[in-house]
């Protein structure tokens, strides 16, 4: 239920920035500069940004699945030579629900084996709303590591509130 409200948010604030960005056009192109006060063209700016960031922010970024690589110096004496570097996949922030799919997590799998790191760790947030579709994160299973995988469960995985067993995240 608080993802439908969610969504009738994100639909009820589009639509009213894009009938404010469409009567301005309309009066643009009606009136010509006439319209082009100060306060107009502000109101304009503010909801054509306003209205870009929530956009962006609803249907774009939760798409993306970006790679930081970040370098680590762990040797304490800079004589001591490793036999290789150790690579380590951190993932997080899966959130699979009524916004993202198992084509989103086979997606993010396919970019973690392709990278080959050493050890993979998922740092939690696998699951979103009150009964996310546990089945999703089935593509999980194929990730593949020398060193191992391993996951702990994050704060929209388990909380007292809304009573899930931890055992529900078991793959």
């Amino acid at each position: 239920m608080p993802s439908l409200l969610f969504d009738a948010a994100i639909i009820g604030f589009l639509t009213i920035d894009m009938f404010v960005i469409g009567v301005f056009m309309l009066q643009f192109f009606k009136h010509g500069k006439k319209i082009m006060t100060s306060l107009a063209f502000l109101l304009f700016g503010f909801m054509l940004i306003s209205g870009g960031v929530v956009f962006y922010g609803s249907f774009i970024e939760p798409q993306r699945i970006v790679v930081m690589e970040q370098s680590i110096d762990l040797r304490k004496d800079a004589s001591t030579t490793m036999p290789h570097d150790l690579s380590i996949a951190l993932v997080s922030d899966f959130h699979v629900g009524p916004y993202k799919k198992k084509d989103f997590v086979e997606k993010a799998v396919t970019k973690i084996n392709s990278l080959k790191p050493d050890m993979i760790l998922l740092a939690g947030d696998f699951a979103f709303g009150d009964e996310p579709p546990f089945e999703d994160l089935e593509p999980l299973k194929n990730l593949s590591a020398p060193l191992g995988v391993f996951a702990i469960l994050g704060n929209h995985d388990y909380t007292e509130s809304n009573g899930r067993d931890p055992e529900d995240f078991a793959l």
